[in-house]
């Protein structure tokens, strides 16, 4: 771990010099190397190309569950560490909830409306479902709710 993580600490330091940038440049390269079998990356634009149907797109709206409601509502009222904090507490009270839910239970009216969406296709039939988004902590949230319910997930 050290091995590549103090040149490539040294390398991106203002001032370095050139044999540091170039051990840098040789320690990216040796980590991309090997995490490359542990994760997948692609653009969205690849996956639709390659293996997507034309994208269907539904607005549903979500009401807050009351425990999500009375930590938006304080969150608000707080507002520690300014402005933009404060916009990332409530983007993600939003959209997960106030809490992990020890039982793995969405947090959320908007995850309880995904989950309930999610449990009706798969009853259904055998459609496939991509969800895309910007917060690990979200994806995170929704992975440990699919194991709880030993839902198959890639």
């Amino acid at each position: 771990r050290r091995d590549v993580m103090r040149p490539i600490s040294a390398g991106a330091l203002r001032g370095a010099s050139s044999a540091q940038k170039k051990a840098k440049e040789e320690a990216t390269q040796q980590l991309r190397s090997a995490v490359s079998a542990f994760y997948l990356r692609r653009a969205a634009s690849d996956i639709a190309r390659a293996s997507l149907p034309p994208k269907t797109v539904h607005i549903v709206c979500c009401r807050m569950v009351d425990d999500q409601r009375e930590a938006y509502e304080e969150a608000c009222e707080l507002r520690d560490g300014g402005a933009l904090a404060t916009i990332q507490k409530l983007r993600a009270l939003a959209t997960r909830g106030p809490a992990r839910n020890p039982l793995h239970e969405p947090s959320s009216g908007k995850l309880r409306v995904a989950f309930a969406l999610l449990q009706h296709l798969r009853e259904t039939g055998s459609e496939r479902v991509v969800i895309a988004s910007g917060s690990t902590a979200t994806l995170d949230v929704i992975q440990a709710c699919c194991d709880a319910r030993r839902w198959d997930w890639l």
